[in-house]
């Protein structure tokens, strides 16, 4: 069961205004960067498209190959804004 999505981006962001990225996925991966590198952007992306695409609608994706799933989980903070720029990270060290 391999997830194929090409041209995820952002999607609370005008389309124009994000980089679109190509998700090759299957198995289990670990996502690493610096602060503020998009990250929680890029889970929320992938989930929301294999969500939608699921469930039979439009997924905001170039292209796609979207296996069924049984389940979907995330993990992100519930502070952070992303379409304020401001992640998890930076909303406590504002608040600080």
């Amino acid at each position: 069961r391999m997830l194929y999505l090409e041209g995820v981006w952002p999607f609370w962001l005008r389309r124009n205004l994000a980089v679109p990225n190509t998700i090759h996925f299957s198995g289990i991966w670990l996502l690493t960067a610096p602060n503020m590198a998009g990250k929680s952007s890029l889970m929320r992306g992938v989930l929301v498209a294999t969500l939608l695409a699921n469930s039979g609608l439009m997924a905001p994706v170039a292209a796609a190959l979207v296996p069924r799933y049984d389940a979907y989980f995330l993990r992100t903070a519930s502070f952070d804004v992303p379409s304020e720029g401001k992640s998890a990270f930076a909303q406590e060290m504002e608040d600080v």
